[in-house]
């Protein structure tokens, strides 16, 4: 067993086949100082302060990547790709406060790092991480989300009084009218999450949309006991509104999908 030198700082119990990664890293340190330099200089920040928040950031992915992969057989290990690591570790100074999102970075330079995961790491992984709020990494960071295949979603819509679904009586068709609120899903059924309202709700799933980590269908699950959950949240929202006689606030249900490349990404940065 051989110390395995990031970013300055001796690591203990890594096995030697990790030693040839060192080769990778004095261009990333050069990129970290350049980026730490441009950002005092344009913000104003004192450069002690920022170096110190540079340098605890970086100590906390040194650790959280040896701790990664203490789980991968020796053999796996092996040099990360600059154009991973390089951006991943500038990143990631600047994600310390947020674990969630810190914890994404160390899991994408482990990934980088091992043999059997380096051909599904992607370099767009990175700016996906830089593009999530805190908020959004918690809930993608919850494994019940993640291992569901489909979800189920609703769209709140004022509406000319529609058909019955077929899912029931608790649900409608389409017509003419408008959405109030659109991509609604249930993103904080383990409680570990503060209340959503349906804003941030449809933000998020809008977010997750753009960034091409669910996919939102307009077929629906065929169980209606899935939006068991939904409904709660829409007929509570529905006993506090006031509508004309010929209009409804409808439950129009359909389905959230994880995309191929949201798995992937799931593989790479959280599992």
């Amino acid at each position: 067993m051989s110390d395995f030198s990031f970013t300055g700082i001796e690591v203990k119990g890594i096995h030697k086949t990790i030693d040839s990664t060192k080769k990778a890293f004095p261009k990333t340190i050069e990129a970290v100082d350049s980026i730490v330099s441009s950002t005092v200089n344009i913000l104003g920040y004192l450069p002690n302060t920022i170096n110190e928040y540079v340098q605890n950031s970086l100590n906390k992915t040194r650790t959280k990547l040896h701790q990664k992969l203490q789980n991968t057989p020796p053999e796996n290990i092996t040099q990360p790709p600059v154009h991973i690591a390089a951006p991943a570790l500038q990143a990631a100074c600047y994600s310390a406060d947020c674990d969630e999102l810190h914890d994404m970075f160390a899991n994408l330079l482990a990934s980088a790092m091992n043999i059997e995961k380096q051909p599904f790491v992607h370099p767009s992984f990175i700016e996906i991480i830089k593009q999530l709020s805190p908020l959004e990494a918690k809930i993608l960071s919850v494994t019940p989300f993640i291992n569901q295949g489909s979800f189920p979603m609703c769209t709140i819509r004022l509406q000319v009084r529609g058909a019955l679904h077929p899912l029931g009586e608790d649900f409608r068709r389409i017509s003419t009218g408008v959405d109030l609120y659109k991509n609604i899903a249930i993103y904080n059924s383990d409680k570990s999450l503060p209340p959503l309202d349906f804003m941030q709700i449809s933000s998020i799933s809008d977010n997750l949309t753009r960034l091409h980590i669910i996919s939102v269908s307009d077929h629906w699950l065929s169980d209606p006991n899935h939006y068991e959950d939904l409904l709660k949240i829409y007929k509570s929202y529905v006993a506090t509104q006031c509508t004309y006689s010929e209009q409804e606030i409808a439950f129009i249900p359909f389905k959230g999908e994880f995309t191929a490349f949201g798995h992937q990404f799931f593989q790479s940065c959280i599992l």
